[in-house]
């Protein structure tokens, strides 16, 4: 949301689309349904077993002054780890604003999902967690209005969260978040924001079980298409580039539309740019997992 305006009618376009191997990923832009100069999302979904996965969600946004990122999940309760939200007066169609000041990366929410219609199994649960990856950027945690049913005059109020940015006339923002639904027991041990040039993202994720991945997001307008840049240890000229570390060696890895890819004992320099390049150390396969 920019500058508290709803989104209008307009078209938009997909600008990447991967369908790989642990990487899935797609990448939208909107910018005329917002009347703005930047209205961009790419998420990627990273499996890390057959029955778990989690999702990196980068939101660029440019114009306005004011952005807002909105989530919610459904019927529940919801708890914030590493902030202390308190109660603020706000108009919009949300009740129960709390608000936590600028706060450094790191800090989540996780929703606890009631099971209203009886879905699941007594034993099971469904909990969805969101960690902030951006740094100065407020919390605010609200309930939202939604219609239960259209056959009755049912209604309710769910949990919310809004991640919120102001500034100057043509704010640019990057909205970045790991989103993770798991039954009470995450894969995910943290998740942090690595420095990385050009305004491109890179995020460092260790998992439960003691691999690491590492994601890296190239921002095509912030630099030359295609450029070099290394992140985290891992060199690469790939709109979009994923590894997948054991112990410090990498195990596996995953290329869109790129050609390089240095990481500790790993080296790859195809001759030209490659849609999908997938493989591991000593293994490279174009559009296949290896």
């Amino acid at each position: 949301m920019i500058d508290g305006e709803e989104q209008r009618e307009g078209t938009g376009s997909t600008e990447l689309w991967v369908t790989g191997g642990d990487l899935q990923a797609l990448r939208i832009s909107g910018s005329e349904m917002v009347g703005a100069r930047r209205f961009e999302r790419t998420v990627a979904l990273v499996d890390v077993s057959e029955g778990s996965f989690y999702l990196i969600d980068v939101f660029r946004v440019a114009g306005g002054s004011e952005h807002a990122w909105l989530l919610h999940s459904s019927f529940g309760s919801v708890v914030p780890r590493g902030i202390d939200p308190g109660p603020v007066l706000r108009a919009l169609p949300l009740r129960r604003f709390r608000a936590s000041p600028p706060s450094p990366q790191g800090w989540s929410v996780e929703w606890r999902l009631e099971d209203r219609f009886g879905y699941l199994r007594s034993d099971e649960e469904v909990r969805l967690r969101a960690t902030c990856l951006c740094e100065g950027t407020q919390a605010w945690l609200a309930e939202a209005w939604v219609s239960v049913s259209g056959y009755r005059n049912e209604v309710a109020w769910i949990p919310e969260l809004m991640l919120r940015r102001s500034g100057p006339a043509q704010l640019r923002s990057s909205f970045v978040t790991l989103i993770e639904p798991h039954g009470g027991t995450s894969a995910v041990r943290s998740a942090r924001r690595l420095p990385a040039p050009e305004e491109s993202v890179a995020v460092e994720v260790e998992l439960a079980d003691g691999r690491r991945d590492l994601i890296l997001f190239e921002d095509a307008e912030a630099g030359a298409r295609g450029s070099r840049r290394t992140a985290g240890g891992v060199t690469t000229d790939a709109e979009l580039c994923f590894v997948r570390f054991r112990g410090d060696e990498p195990h596996s890895f995953e290329l869109a539309n790129g050609s390089l890819l240095g990481a500790s004992g790993l080296r790859l320099n195809l001759p030209a740019r490659s849609p999908y390049w997938s493989g591991g150390v000593g293994l490279q396969s174009p559009g296949r997992r290896v």
